[in-house]
């Protein structure tokens, strides 16, 4: 696929898409071809690839800090949402792990 055509598609500035695309061919994860009909295709098989290799790739991924604002919130001293907020870090966390790019072309 081509830089343009991803970029309409999602809706996201062709410059900022095209660094974030070879941010993925450095990685290994696609391969990119020159030329009037180059683009971009996957390096390695869809269901090899999972959704925290790639987000890991632009950043350490880790839970938020505390959504209440607190600067300390901790096991120990935790704000009311503490709870509720580790499990859904937690689950995000492992959605991005479980999930695999062939997954997201699946109805």
């Amino acid at each position: 696929m081509r830089t343009s055509e991803l970029a309409g598609a999602v809706d996201v500035p062709y410059n900022y898409l095209g660094k974030v695309l070879h941010q993925l061919v450095r990685a290994g994860i696609l391969k990119s071809f020159r030329g009037k009909r180059g683009g971009f295709q996957l390096a390695v098989p869809a269901d090899e690839v999972t959704l925290h290799e790639i987000a890991s790739l632009f950043g350490q991924i880790e839970r938020p800090h505390c959504l209440l604002g607190r600067p300390e919130c901790t096991e120990e001293d935790p704000c009311p949402l503490h709870a509720r907020w580790t499990a859904a870090s937690l689950e995000i966390d492992r959605i991005l792990r479980e999930t695999k790019v062939a997954d997201l072309t699946r109805g």
